[in-house]
Order: C-alpha cells, then structure tokens, then sequence
C-alpha cells in the first residue's frame, strides 16, 4: 500500500499542471490557422486550436461568428516542433459561451 501511495505521487508530480484560464474577447475571425480575439483589455489573443466540445456549439469558420462578444476559456500546452525540437506555447480554447 505504501508503494501504490509512493508510486501515485510520483506520477501526479510528473504530469504538467494545466490550468484553465479565462478572458472576454470579440472573435476576430480565423486565418492561417489560428483563431483571432481581441480582449476587453485591448490585448490580441491567438488559438492554435479548440477542442471537439467547442464545436458542438459554435463554427468558428463561419461568418456569423465573427464580431461577437465571447467568454473564451483556455489552456496553455507545451508543444513540441519536430523540424527544431525547441518546444514552444500552444494556446487551446476549451469553452466558448456567447455573451452578445
């Protein structure tokens, strides 16, 4: 039992914390892959992607989309590029919720 505690501690420490954040944004729009919202503080946010559940409820690629006002939850992956190796930050919406 001593060993499973030991065991199952070790790998919660491995595993890189994720934690959500959140912002409210005006979508942009979508254009070479990425996703664009301005953010109520006037700073530029850019998404690399967005996960299934989004989709559900929201196309991003259409039109309709495009100049409404979002409470846009994400996360920040590490990813790693296979042509340099160098890792690097991936931003990932994982919930939308239409405000206006």
């Amino acid at each position: 039992m001593k060993n499973m505690i030991v065991l199952l501690t070790l790998l919660l420490s491995l595993s890189p914390m994720v934690q959500e954040q959140t912002i409210t944004a005006t979508y942009n729009g979508f254009e070479d892959d990425t996703y664009y919202f301005s953010g109520e503080d006037g700073n530029p946010y850019e998404f690399q992607d967005v996960d299934d559940s989004v989709w559900e409820s929201f196309d991003l690629l259409d039109e309709s989309t495009v100049d409404r006002l979002y409470k846009v939850s994400y996360t920040i992956d590490e990813e790693l590029d296979d042509e340099t190796g160098d890792t690097y930050e991936s931003y990932r919406i994982t919930k939308l919720v239409l405000i206006k």
